[in-house]
């Protein structure tokens, strides 16, 4: 049995055998649709040759479906609900949503994401589930494109991509961090780079901004002789230890606090961190509560220290912009 072209078949169609099938007349069916009668009779005349049935026979002067007219009428109903359906507007609540939330974090940025969302996240929902997913190693490129996941969480700033929206932190000063009971911070860029450090895993095969001005500068690069999983166990590495930990101002507001830290002893530029997500998912309404969670966090993660300003709050960047300053991570 040869099979019929479906894409014959419009949703305008449909609608002409659902208003046919209400109002009994071709010449009423085609002005609720807004098409007019020649052209209502020709896509009648047209849906009878796929379908090899009248689909409607004139009874008591007024339209009425065949048996398989009938099973036409509910299939076409069927569709137009669930088209209907999908055009209306979402509405989001998330005192009731059983949704599921997806972060990947990289760095930093997933002690921050543990910090700073999970308190405000299960207070305005019940029911929602949150996956705070740490990057391992290098991050793959699938990643900052894979729709299972919401939010990509980078603790530096990116190249931008097509389809991409995301918004990026005030700059963050870049800090030293050590346990002053064992040893003072080194004071010049020599006795710097004669520490020993550590550094967080998910960032070891990075290139490095710090071992790029050491090298510029006839030092070797940093000796590494420790990787934490996290930017919290940070100071579990470094406690009662002489080494030293480089990392961002926004650190501090991850560990335990018992750690020292210190300006490093040579100027480096300021580093920037950033969320970035699908400029598809923007407008949902699930996406959008979890994202004003998260600006609202990392504001609070910088107070008091961080002034709003227009010029440095979080600002929304397009994929197409490229920024000036671009820095790798420490």
């Amino acid at each position: 049995m040869e099979l019929f072209d479906f894409s014959q078949i419009s949703v305008q169609d449909m609608l002409l055998v659902k208003a046919i099938a209400e109002f009994g007349s071709i010449s009423q069916a085609a002005q609720v649709i807004g098409v007019s009668q020649p052209t209502a009779s020709y896509r009648l005349n047209k849906l009878r040759e796929i379908f090899a049935d009248p689909v409607f026979t004139r009874v008591n002067r007024k339209m009425a479906p065949t048996v398989k007219g009938q099973r036409i009428i509910e299939t076409f109903l069927i569709q137009i609900g669930m088209l209907t359906k999908l055009a209306a507007p979402e509405v989001f609540d998330p005192k009731t949503t059983e949704r599921s939330f997806t972060i990947i974090a990289k760095g930093f940025q997933f002690s921050a994401m543990m910090v700073m969302l999970p308190k405000q996240f299960f207070k305005e929902t019940r029911w929602a589930k949150l996956l705070i997913e740490q990057d391992k190693e290098d991050m793959p490129i699938g990643y900052q494109r894979d729709d299972a996941a919401d939010f990509l969480a980078l603790p530096y700033e990116s190249q931008g991509g097509e389809g991409i929206r995301r918004f990026v932190s005030p700059a963050l000063q870049v800090m030293l961090y050590y346990d002053a009971d064992i040893r003072k911070p080194p004071e010049t860029i020599k006795a710097f780079s004669e520490c020993r450090f550590v550094m967080l895993k998910s960032l070891k095969s990075l290139p490095s901004f710090v071992d790029d001005f050491l090298r510029q500068n006839g030092y070797p690069a940093r000796k590494v002789v420790g990787y934490a999983p996290t930017s919290a166990s940070v100071a579990g590495f470094i406690g009662g230890t002489d080494l030293v930990y480089v990392g961002s101002s926004f650190t501090s507001t991850l560990g335990d606090n018992s750690l020292s830290s210190a300006e490093i002893p040579f100027e480096m530029a300021p580093i920037r961190h950033e969320i970035r997500w699908e400029i598809s998912k923007e407008n949902e309404p699930g996406h959008a509560w979890l994202r004003n969670l998260l600006i609202n966090g990392m504001k609070d993660a910088f107070e008091p220290d961080f002034q709003i300003d227009p010029s440095e709050e979080f600002v929304l960047l397009s994929g197409f912009e490229q920024l000036k300053n671009r820095h790798r991570p420490v």
